[in-house]
């Protein structure tokens, strides 16, 4: 009968819950620890530009700091970027894919290529908030007085400054394509789009991407319409009126148009989620998405013209990119990838119910001990105890045992979600999620090590 209960129920006399009142929050604490320095703490200004470098890819502090999470030290958020680096530069072990897996990444390697070689195009980069002068930020004010009227002061003028880097970003994204295409004939089933169509469909994809209010009028989506229907009607010889008001046969016949850009072909029908936007009888496609379409190809023929489809840093991007298509959860991040793949992923860890019963108890003595020092040592003891017989059954030697403060805290987190909950289910599973982590933690540092160890890794910070 005994058997049945919770550890928690166990421990459920009334002594206890004042204990765990009382003394809980004294010592389910960590404090954060303090950077180095003169006064105990170091200014990211006194770090260098380049923090590491992983055989030879530097780690630039630039990419480290922004993101940093609060409470989470630098040397922590470094440590944790060059394990993200080690693991860019390993090769994912190859997988069946599935059909579908298959035709996604046959038109995800175009997508890449365009999005890689776009970046290195001087008039299509994105500039940079901070460099918007106060003259661009009054003059957008004054230009545009309606469209912040409800913000006021600073938030204001960064409000104007994000629309003014928004609407530089779109123009010279507009002018580039316009010059590109300049003399480049685009045509439908093989006969010419009027380039003066395409010019204001580039227009509106201007218009799309500043954000602007401004009516936009789908004029290359109704003039390709137009022209399939056209053709269809000279082909069978029945009325364009006729066919025109079939929407089913329009439909077929947009799905099956090529569109020819500088000798480069785009079916409509392979846009991606073609089938979801026009499921509807009326569906207009916005000129952005087909001028995008369009955008991609001749990026595409460009890049490939230069050989960067050949670039080794290209071929690394689009296999990171293959991998989110075949990963186990959908969005992975490429480090969830390469772990699933290794075996180790969260389902590789199991925990056994011997294990959770040495926890229970461990948090049973900790919190009878009324947060004196005993409690934590409790706890001490257990993660050194649970590392070691980690090590015996993986078969591990040399492994540091010691309990580390920030397995510590985690463990403090998960007994107080224990507590909240009065040891319900969310509360139990909070301690077995909590050791199947720190498990997992362990797993993956012994293999992160071996990486480190064959890897030439350089710091330029203490």
């Amino acid at each position: 009968m005994h058997e049945n209960r919770t550890w928690f129920e166990r421990a459920k006399a009334a002594m206890v819950l004042a204990v765990i009142v009382a003394g809980s929050w004294t010592w389910c604490t960590v404090a954060p620890a303090k950077e180095p320095g003169a006064a105990g703490t170091i200014s990211p200004d006194d770090l260098p530009k380049v923090l590491a470098k992983v055989n030879g890819k530097p780690i630039r502090k630039a990419d480290v700091l922004p993101g940093l999470a609060a409470g989470v030290s630098i040397a922590s958020a470094l440590k944790g970027a060059i394990d993200e680096e080690l693991i860019a530069q390993q090769p994912v072990p190859v997988e069946q894919l599935t059909d579908e897996q298959a035709e996604h990444i046959k038109r995800l390697e175009s997508t890449v290529l365009a999005y890689f070689y776009q970046k290195t195009i001087p008039e299509l980069a994105r500039r940079n908030q901070a460099d918007v002068t106060e003259a661009e930020i009054d003059a957008y004010l004054v230009g545009n007085p309606k469209r912040l009227a409800r913000n006021r002061g600073e938030a204001r003028r960064r409000m104007a400054a994000s629309l003014v880097v928004r609407q530089q970003y779109a123009e010279a994204h507009g002018n580039w394509l316009k010059a590109r295409l300049a003399g480049t004939e685009i045509s439908v089933n093989g006969e010419e789009l009027s380039p003066a169509v395409m010019e204001q469909a580039v227009q509106t994809m201007v218009l799309q991407l500043s954000g602007s209010r401004q009516a936009q009028s789908p004029v290359l989506f109704e003039k390709i319409s137009e022209m399939v229907i056209a053709q269809a009607a000279q082909e069978r010889g029945d009325p364009a009126e006729t066919l025109a008001n079939d929407p089913d046969l329009v439909k077929e016949l947009l799905t099956q148009a090529v569109i020819e850009a500088d000798g480069h072909k785009l079916v409509l029908g392979d846009l991606p989620n073609w089938p979801a936007m026009t499921a509807r009888a009326d569906a207009v496609l916005p000129d952005g998405l087909l001028v995008g379409a369009i955008k991609e190809r001749v990026l595409v023929a460009d890049a490939r013209a230069q050989g960067i489809d050949k670039d080794p840093d290209f071929q690394k991007h689009l296999e990171r990119s293959r991998g989110s298509v075949t990963a186990t959860l959908p969005g992975s991040s490429p480090s969830d990838i390469y772990y699933v793949r290794h075996g180790l992923g969260r389902t590789d860890v199991k925990v056994t119910e011997t294990e959770l019963e040495a926890l229970h108890q461990a948090v049973m003595q900790a919190l009878l001990y009324k947060g004196e020092a005993a409690a934590p040592d409790a706890l001490h003891a257990y993660l050194r105890a649970a590392k070691l017989n980690w090590a015996q059954e993986t078969k591990q030697k040399d492994v540091d045992a010691e309990a580390t403060d920030a397995e510590l805290e985690a463990l403090h987190q998960a007994i107080m979600q224990v507590l909240l909950h009065k040891g319900g289910a969310a509360g139990t599973n909070g301690l077995r999620e909590y050791l199947q982590s720190a498990k997992l933690d362990w797993l993956r540092e012994l293999h992160l090590k071996g990486l480190r160890k064959a890897a030439k890794i350089k710091l330029y910070v203490n």
